[in-house]
């Protein structure tokens, strides 16, 4: 984690980047759902496999475009565009700041709604459903080992490893947060 001031690609190169991780996350939910549907299909036919891809591409896409509709209504707020918006968002989960007082605002706002998100996934009962997740992904994984079904058993054991994952996940990002939100504060009793 640095505090360091973050400078700014130009606007052309903020879109790119932004375009291809949407992209790219279109192509790996269809790969992860094309394995998924040949995982659980147990006659082996590739048809599951792709209905599976298609249906995950379809509510990646729909997700996506919620989204960024969302996003860049929050980023007109700050007088920002959408790339410069989520660019700083992303910066900010990172531990960084932007150094530009005038997005400040904005960077303030993003803070925030993500520190109510880490809140949300700390919450006790978020606490009591990812353990109990845990312990079915952990039984079903064990289950389909023993009956030698070892594909899904894989998907259940990585399904387990992600869950169990998540706590420190959150944890780091928690202590990010903190960090940004301290320098930002700082920053605002300067000025």
């Amino acid at each position: 984690m640095t505090n360091q001031p973050i400078a700014f690609p130009d606007e052309a190169t903020l879109r790119r980047r932004l375009t291809m991780r949407w992209a790219l996350l279109l192509v790996l939910s269809g790969l992860f759902g094309f394995v998924v549907g040949l995982v659980l299909n147990l006659s082996g036919r590739v048809l599951s496999g792709v209905l599976m891809a298609a249906f995950l591409i379809v509510v990646v896409a729909v997700t996506s475009c919620v989204v960024l509709c969302r996003e860049r209504r929050r980023a007109g707020r700050h007088g920002l565009s959408l790339s410069r918006y989520s660019y700083v968002g992303t910066q900010i989960s990172s531990g960084r700041l932007p150094a530009d007082p005038a997005l400040r605002s904005a960077a303030l706002d993003i803070v925030e709604r993500q520190s109510q998100a880490v809140d949300r996934a700390s919450s006790r009962p978020q606490k009591v459903l990812r353990v109990v997740m845990i312990v079915l992904f952990a039984t079903l994984a064990v289950d389909r080992m023993l009956s030698q079904e070892y594909g899904v058993a894989a998907l259940f054991s990585f399904t387990l490893v992600c869950s169990l994952w998540t706590p420190l996940g959150l944890r780091r990002q928690r202590r990010r947060l903190e960090t940004v939100r301290s320098t930002l504060d700082g920053q605002g009793s300067t000025r």
